[in-house]
């Protein structure tokens, strides 16, 4: 069954915005432009909305060393 576009388009568009987060220095308006939204406004509210919690959030556990369990 095909997605519709707006889901696929953002499906295609977070991907690389994570990458971007975890290898750049760049910012927040920097990577949405390179991802294709008009803000980082828009940018950080799609990325909420796909991810559950802002992007700074989401990089900031994601830079925390994994601990395990023994």
């Amino acid at each position: 069954m095909a997605r519709p576009p707006m889901q696929y388009l953002t499906e295609w568009r977070m991907p690389l915005a994570r990458d971007h987060l975890r290898a750049d220095d760049l910012s927040l308006a920097q990577i949405a432009d390179a991802v294709g939204y008009g803000s980082p406004f828009a940018f950080a509210a799609a990325f909420r909305r796909h991810h559950g919690e802002p992007p700074g959030t989401w990089l900031q556990r994601e830079q925390r060393p994994q601990t395990r369990d023994c």
